[in-house]
Parts: C-alpha cells; structure tokens; sequence
C-alpha cells in the first residue's frame, strides 16, 4: 500500500502541465536555425523504357535498378517509375558515397557499374551510355 501511495504521489508531480519554457536555452530550430538534416545527395538514372499500354495510349516507364554499397551489399530496389503511366526516371535521395548499380533490363544481361554520390548534388547517369559487360 505504501508503495501504491508513493507512485501515486511521484505520478502527480510529474503530471503537471509546464507553464513556462525558457527562451534562453538552446533548443532547436526547425524553421532555419540550428536543425540541419543530415548532407544527402541526389541520383536519378534513366533506364531503359518498356512499352505498356493503357488502354488504347502507349506509355514508355522506366525499368528498375538495385543500388547495392561498396561491399557489393543491396541497399534497396528503385522501380524508377511511379505507377504505369509514369515516363520520368525516379529521383532518389542517398547519402553520399560510392555505390554498385544493377539495372533491370528487359532482353539482356543486367548492366552494373559503379557511381559516385556527392553531398548536395544531383547526379545523373544516361545508361544507355553504360557499356554491357562484353562490350568494354
């Protein structure tokens, strides 16, 4: 019963509303101050396209790409579309380092290369630029 009596007393005082938050310290700021995500880069690859139809309309989406880290580890699959009627290569938002690439491909041997992310920058790979293993 004591006991019972204790929480009860140590869960009042901690119940409270607070009334006042000093200004003074330093908290964060999630407008523009002192907040700061972490660097990231950009990466977007245009891919090969398929045709799919919708209907009696013809669209071209991009195929897919596992991004996979230095070690040769996946990290994560990248459709590269959203949805079938989408026809722009996805955006992806990675931290910065150097990365293995696979692409999907639809009649050949999957493509991969290496490519390098930079902090608060986009880069944009053609893969159509990227040689097929043979042909190097």
């Amino acid at each position: 019963m004591r006991t019972a009596w204790a929480l009860a007393v140590w869960l009042t005082g901690c119940a409270g509303p607070i009334s006042r938050i000093d200004p003074a310290a330093t908290h964060a700021d999630a407008g523009t101050g002192n907040v700061h995500p972490p660097a990231k880069g950009a990466l977007v690859i245009h891919t090969e396209t398929y045709l799919f139809l919708d209907g009696d309309v013809a669209r071209y989406p991009h195929t897919g790409y596992w991004i996979h880290d230095a070690e040769g580890q996946k990290l994560r699959f990248v459709p590269n579309h959203i949805g079938t009627s989408d026809q722009d290569p996805t955006p992806v938002t990675i931290a910065p380092g150097r990365y293995l690439i696979r692409l999907e491909s639809i009649d050949a041997s999957p493509r991969v290369f290496w490519v390098t992310v930079e902090k608060n920058r986009l880069t944009e790979i053609e893969a159509s630029d990227i040689p097929a293993k043979g042909d190097r």
